[in-house]
């Protein structure tokens, strides 16, 4: 939800803001981790055998991961070149988020129960540097 209230407050002060969620439903371990925090690193990157690759994709889903990374990478390094990842910028009317997943989306935002539930709930800015 916090990144979410960031895109809608970007977006009111006139800024661009572009949202995405990793829905991909990682196999290692069974299925275990899901679409866990974190996952989108070995994606990105194709580090499938360091760090959260081995536990979260495991070496008999490297083509399925591969599927995904060719959809992220170019997704990030557009934005990081560009400034734009690919898809429509979010807008606070129709909400426009990239689904990564096995089939590729773009759609409303998938979360509206969530979003719902916490409309109106004011995040606190969070400290930058502890007070001396």
């Amino acid at each position: 939800m916090a990144a979410l209230h960031l895109a809608e407050a970007q977006a009111a002060d006139g800024g661009t803001a572009y949202l995405y969620e990793l829905t991909w439903q990682s196999p290692g371990r069974g299925g275990l981790l899901r679409a866990c925090h974190g996952l989108d690193g070995p994606l990105l990157f194709g580090t499938y055998d360091a760090h959260l690759g081995p536990v979260a994709i495991g070496p008999e889903n490297i083509e399925a991961a591969n599927e995904l990374t060719a959809q992220i990478r170019p997704a990030w390094t557009s934005f990081a070149r560009t400034g734009d990842p690919g898809w429509p910028a979010f807008d606070s009317e129709h909400r426009l988020t990239r689904v990564f997943d096995s089939v590729p989306l773009v759609t409303q935002y998938p979360e509206e129960i969530s979003r719902s539930l916490w409309r109106g709930y004011a995040f606190g800015a969070l400290p930058l540097s502890t007070p001396k």
